[in-house]
């Protein structure tokens, strides 16, 4: 089984972060986010990964292609080509498999994806999304069998009485056959306009998976949830990170001075440098920064190569 990655986006929601790093190499507690999404779908039998790239790729590509713990096909979009586009790219790489799972570059999930393929086997899904709460987004409207019938109000459901809205998780699962429905063409076109055609013409064929399991699931593409995603983690709500002390963690190669104060949570990454009369609460810390003199670090992520001294 294979998946694919979509990593190509400018992050603009994580902006002004995204202006010096692509989103999928933003540490998550020291860990690059695009090594968190590899680990995760490997550890459910995925060692086959597309991902596709476009926003600062000059700096993602070559990280991607030091990584040999799963096997990579990476594309280089010169333009960008959107989900759709993006997809056609991969024909290839996946026609030879039955299914295929598509997940977002900002997504922290513990859902099972095991369970998930079997119920996107048993129904002879075309398309299986995997639904979560998140009331802001719950955009996909479902009926109670799990038939989606709307996504984002296209078709004007969302308001009917007979069905659920829920949020896609940004992990899905697509039958083989579902290449063979997309445009043959590598331009810029987004994919949801070929599921609400199958939708339409062929009801029953997209459904709503909905874990029944416990599970972690957030968005991180914001700055806000970036960061709470670290508070998550370091209080131990989404799996076990070693080294923790008192949900702070610190980088083997750094230092931090005895006069230093750490309250609430912090991640400190590599060569960081903190010492003086200084305050860490809630705080991220990225690599090769240095806080000396007096200062308050409260509820702040400080970006890579910063010197913040009085």
């Amino acid at each position: 089984m294979k998946a694919l990655v979509w990593a190509a986006g400018f992050g603009t929601r994580l902006r002004p972060l995204s202006n010096i790093l692509p989103k999928p190499l933003f540490p998550v507690v020291n860990i690059p986010m695009i090594d968190l999404i590899f680990k995760y779908l490997s550890s459910w039998g995925i060692s086959d990964i597309g991902i596709n790239t476009h926003y600062l790729r000059e700096l993602l590509v070559p990280y991607l292609k030091n990584i040999h713990y799963i096997n990579l096909f990476i594309t280089e979009e010169e333009n960008i080509l959107g989900t759709g586009g993006g997809t056609v790219k991969f024909k290839n790489f996946l026609k030879d498999d039955e299914l295929f799972i598509v997940h977002t570059g900002d997504i922290l999930s513990t859902i099972n994806l095991y369970d998930a393929i079997k119920f996107h086997k048993e129904h002879n899904n075309i398309v299986t999304f995997i639904l979560v709460d998140c009331k802001p987004i719950n955009h996909v409207s479902i009926l109670k069998d799990g038939t989606v019938v709307d996504i984002a109000n296209n078709l004007g459901r969302k308001e009917d009485k007979s069905v659920r809205n829920l949020a896609g998780s940004a992990i899905t699962v697509y039958s083989n056959e579902f290449l063979y429905r997309l445009p043959d063409r590598e331009d810029y076109f987004e994919i949801n306009p070929v599921i609400l055609d199958i939708i339409q013409k062929e009801p029953g064929r997209v459904m709503a998976y909905i874990p029944d399991k416990p599970y972690y699931w957030r968005d991180i593409g914001t700055v806000q949830s970036y960061w709470e995603a670290h508070r998550d983690i370091l209080e131990n709500k989404v799996y076990r990170v070693e080294n923790i002390t008192d949900n702070h963690i610190c980088h083997s190669s750094s230092y931090v001075s005895n006069d230093v104060t750490l309250e609430g949570f912090s991640v400190t990454g590599k060569n960081v440098k903190i010492s003086g009369m200084v305050k860490i609460k809630n705080s991220i810390i990225w690599d090769n920064v240095e806080i000396s003199g007096c200062q308050n670090i409260e509820n702040a992520i400080v970006t890579k190569d910063s010197i913040i001294n009085t």
